[in-house]
């Protein structure tokens, strides 16, 4: 597994949000392979997509896993950043639109 990172094309009001954190999981096989973007659900525990990306990589299938915006190491670190975020996430439809670009992003990503 590596650590990937890349700056998110969406901007937030929290800069620890603007940095993509995600983990490459590759197959290990020569030649071109097929590829998976994973993503997690609404919770902290990223053990759910890590083994899904390990199965994966396992059968032949490099994964990658996209951390989505304000999760893991996009959290707000201090409360006042917090105050940022949660005023910021009264528009869900930026969030969403980060999400989404950043996914692209990562689907170009020459890992």
């Amino acid at each position: 597994m590596f650590d990937v990172q890349f700056p998110s094309p969406w901007t937030s009001p929290l800069p620890e949000n603007n940095t993509v954190h995600c983990e490459y999981y590759p197959c290990g096989l020569p030649g071109r392979r097929p590829a998976v973007i994973v993503l997690h659900p609404m919770m902290q525990n990223f053990f759910l997509p890590r083994m899904i990306c390990r199965y994966f990589a396992a059968s032949g299938v490099h994964a990658l896993f996209v951390k989505m915006p304000f999760y893991g190491e996009r959290r707000a670190k201090e409360n006042s950043a917090r105050e940022k975020m949660f005023s910021w996430l009264d528009s869900l439809l930026a969030m969403v639109t980060q999400g989404v670009m950043d996914v692209r992003r990562g689907a170009t990503c020459p890992v």
